[in-house]
């Protein structure tokens, strides 16, 4: 393969995987996302998120669509990040990123949409930065 082709792609998740199945406690945990926020955030019992945490470093299934879509596009955001900082960056620097206040949010927190489950806004962010970066 061309090597500017090669640039361009994206280095797979760790935390899904080809069938659409995602390790829910090891992206909540490389976020920093509790389970008190994610029951809240997702509008699920204790009960079904800790029985999806209690399968940390295994893929599960989604049945229900919306959290499926929720740790799908979460999924997203966290690739298009690692993918411009080329994966270099802590799981501590990748945390304050989420934590921290963005001029290109209007000053909100990424991690405040992520729990309004508003993903459009972080995807196309991380987008337009890497773009901008391939020189498109």
């Amino acid at each position: 393969m061309h090597p500017t082709l090669e640039k361009s792609l994206l280095v797979p998740s760790r935390f899904s995987d080809e069938r659409g199945r995602v390790d829910v406690a090891g992206l909540a945990e490389e976020i920093g996302l509790d389970q008190a926020t994610l029951v809240k955030t997702l509008g699920t019992s204790r009960q079904t998120l800790s029985h999806q945490f209690g399968k940390a470093g295994r893929f599960t299934a989604l049945r229900n669509r919306e959290q499926r879509e929720f740790w799908t596009k979460l999924d997203r955001v966290l690739t298009l990040l690692q993918a411009l900082t080329d994966g270099e960056r802590s799981q501590e620097e990748i945390r304050r990123w989420f934590r921290s206040p963005n001029r290109a949010l209007a000053m909100e927190r990424p991690i405040d949409l992520v729990q309004r489950r508003e993903f459009e806004q972080l995807i196309q962010l991380l987008m337009d930065v890497l773009n901008a970066g391939q020189g498109g």
